[in-house]
Formats: structure tokens, sequence, C-alpha cells
């Protein structure tokens, strides 16, 4: 009997995965439940065990291909006269299991597989709606069919990221404006009695095939970014506001609580005070930590502040999440993100803990950056800019001895925020409160969580 395997739905409600490495070849003899495959959803790195005893007769797709849920992945030979097809089930869920890679694969000369069968929105889960899979009606599923639009690269901005024909038509309304003025960046130039030469004002029109030493395709962790940074980029009115806070007291205390962390194991830096004082921030301001459902034109506030951190890791950024993070102290924060950052860079985060959350912070000062305009992860309508801290001279006020000028320690932040939701007003009191904690973060210790 001739069993075909299909790609799975592994759980997550994905409509897709890629081949990230196969862990068997053609020929070879299988056991019941022996891995046959790793692959990589949006997100997650999952081993599919073999349903069946038997020998390998052909391998369907190869390391780097992104294939539909179910297509046929692997044929397997059970020694058996009949010809039967596998009915692909769920695979459970296993706690701690799932780890999460951004690793980046070699290029692939397939192309990826076609549109995966619709899903019934109405069966997905909470965490399912919340893995980035595009989430659309028939109707909706249509009209991006008519518009030629990939459904993938469409920012959702109803229920749970679901997509509504809003948000198709304003993808190809844009797509419509970048293609003019793309157009508009060509200028025809000819002299009387000589044909039109025309001139492309791209570096792209310079590039040959010669010129080009390598191709590479965008997978996995990599590939999901930058879908998302476009959904960011199309949906969202961004605007930044950048300010400065005194570090001199923060590095002060930081210097005198290092002793007591190594003592628990940790390495102190001061991304955990700050994310305690963007902590005090969104309790003040609990609008900073809501999420926009753009379908209904509603605001949801948040019961709990989940921070997700931005980790820089070799092969991409990810944002692990700090679930209940204002619960939590200086020491908790720091043990969090320690062990998120470490997870990270080892791809062994879990799909719960990408999961979830309501405000992001993106310590760009921890390799030097000067300044930036992060860009916001839809629903979220704000994240924080970390920059770095360096040596400044200010202007010390002082009634009795009148203006010193002095050498502090400085550090930038950068808000960006979703100005559909909130105001320039508003984003300045979040940022002059977030500067008064880290400029004061004695007042951080009054309050133990």
């Amino acid at each position: 009997m001739l069993f075909e395997f299909k790609l799975p739905d592994v759980g997550e409600g994905i409509t897709e995965g890629e081949i990230v490495r196969w862990r068997v070849s053609e020929g070879e003899m299988v056991k019941e439940d022996q891995v046959l495959a790793e692959v990589q959803t949006d997100k997650a790195v999952v081993e599919l065990p073999s349903p069946v005893a038997g020998k390998v007769k052909r391998l369907l797709a190869e390391e780097g291909d992104v294939v539909a849920v179910g297509t046929v992945l692997v044929t397997i030979d059970c020694g058996q006269s009949a010809t039967k097809q596998l009915e692909t089930e769920p695979l459970p869920q296993r706690e701690g299991k799932t780890e999460v890679s951004n690793g980046e694969h070699r290029p692939s000369s397939r192309e990826p597989a076609g549109p995966a069968p619709e899903r019934k929105v109405e069966q997905l889960t909470e965490n399912q709606l919340r893995s980035g899979v595009p989430l659309a009606v028939p109707s909706v599923r249509r009209l991006a069919r008519e518009l030629k639009v990939d459904l993938r690269e469409v920012a959702g901005t109803g229920k749970h990221g679901r997509i509504t024909e809003e948000d198709v038509r304003r993808y190809a309304q844009a797509r419509e404006q970048l293609a003019a003025r793309q157009k508009q960046a060509s200028v025809q130039v000819h002299k009387p009695g000589q044909q039109p030469v025309q001139v492309m004002r791209t570096t792209e029109a310079a590039a040959t095939a010669e010129a080009v030493a390598e191709r590479m395709a965008l997978r996995g962790i990599r590939r999901e970014m930058a879908r998302n940074m476009k959904r960011a980029v199309v949906t969202i009115a961004h605007c930044t506001g950048f300010d400065e806070a005194d570090a001199t007291g923060l590095i002060r205390m930081r210097e005198s609580m290092q002793e007591a962390a190594a003592e628990k194991g940790l390495r102190l830096t001061y991304l955990p005070f700050i994310t305690k004082a963007v902590l005090f921030a969104l309790k003040k301001h609990p609008l900073f930590n809501a999420t926009f459902n753009e379908e209904r034109d509603e605001i949801l506030f948040n019961r709990e502040i989940n921070i997700g951190i931005a980790v820089d890791t070799p092969q991409g950024l990810m944002v692990p999440v700090i679930a209940q993070a204002g619960r939590k102290s200086i020491i908790e924060l720091a043990r969090d993100i320690q062990r998120l950052s470490e997870k990270a860079r080892e791809q062994k985060l879990t799909l719960q803990e990408l999961q979830g959350g309501t405000f992001t912070i993106s310590n760009i000062g921890s390799i030097g950056g000067m300044w930036a305009t992060p860009l916001i992860q839809p629903p979220q309508v704000a994240i924080l800019g970390v920059h770095k801290i360096y040596k400044k001279p200010v202007v010390k006020e002082d009634p009795l001895e009148g203006d010193q000028v002095v050498i502090r320690q400085v550090i930038g932040l950068s808000l960006s925020f979703d100005h559909r939701i909130i105001d320039g007003a508003q984003s300045a009191r979040f940022m002059q409160d977030v500067i008064r904690y880290i400029e004061n973060p004695h007042l951080m210790l009054l309050e133990a969580r």
C-alpha cells in the first residue's frame, strides 16, 4: 500500500509551510513516528513524524520549497497491494516542544506553492487567529483574486486581524499609486530624427545578470518580517516623536544593583529599568497599551500589559513577549528579558512566547544606534525606540548659584504612535512620564511590582 503523506495543519492555523530539512531520503526504510522532515511555518519549526512504517518511495518537495497545507510531501510504500491516501489530521500541540527558528535557508529554484484551500474562520482558535495567517471570508478572497492581490501582503484591520474588502481595495489602490510614481520616475530623452531612448532613474535598470553576485530568496522569519513591515507602513498612520532623558541617576542605580543581580545569575542591563519606566507610563496612559480594530472602529483596551522586546539575532529580528509584564519587578523583568533573548538567539522560542504583545520596546542603543523611527506592529498602536547613552553638556538650573553647564549621561528616546488613535499632545504626555521615571529611578522602587 502506498501512503501519500500530506503537509498537515500543525495546530497553529497555518495555510503553508517551508521545508527546512528532510530527515529521510528516497529508498530509506522508516519506522512509525520517525521524523520525516522539519517544516517552518510563519514562526515555528515543527517536526513531521511518519504515521506508518515502510520504504520512502519519493520526496515531492525540496528543501526551501514553500508548500500549502494538504500538499503531498512524500510517498511511503508499506508493502501492500492497495494504494491509499493518508488522511491528514492536525498534529497535537506539545507545550514547550514547538520551537521557533529564525534561520535563513538556501534559495530554491521552485516557485512557492499555490494558494491553500480556504479555511473557515469560525473554526479557528484565538491563538490561530494571532499566528499571522491571512484570514478572509470567501467574498474577500474572490475580490483579492479579481484585483490580483496577494492576501499574505495585506494588513487585516478586522477582528483578530481579519482582512476586509476595504483592506484589499486600499492595498490595490496603494499599489497603483506606487506604480504611477515609478512610471513618472522614467523620462523620455530623444533628439529629432532619432528613436526615443528611455532612461530609468533606478539602480535596478543598471543591474545586469553579471553584476549580481548571488540571489537569496526571503525565507522563514525574514520573509514574515518583511511582510509585517510592509503591512505596518501601508496600514498605520505613523508619527514619531523624539526626546532625551538624563540617565545619570539610572546608571548609578544599575551599578549599585549589579552585585546583587549577579548573585541571582543575572546580567543587569539598562533595559529592565527602562521597561519598568514604560510600564508605569502605560498604567497611567492605557491608550498606549490598546489595540485598534479598524473594521469596527473600536479601540480595545487590554487588561494585561504584555511587552514585546525586539531581539537582534544573526538570522533576523525577533520580538518575544513578556506576558503580564505590568505585574513584575525590575529583577523579574531582567530575568525574563535575559531568558527570552537567549532563547531567541538559540532559536528555541515557543509560539506562546511570540504572541499577545500589546506594546513593543526596540533597544537600538544596545548596538550604538543614535536615532531611529521604529515601526509599529499592528494591531498595536505604539512602539518605543531606546537609543544609545552618551555624554552631553547640559544646563543645570540652580536658583541659588545660577545656571551651570555640566556633563550628563543622556539617553535618546523615539516614540512612534498611530496618529489615527493617538494625537501629539497625548504622545508628549506619555513620553514625559517615561522620562520622569528614567531621570528619577528611585521612584520605580516605591512600587515593588
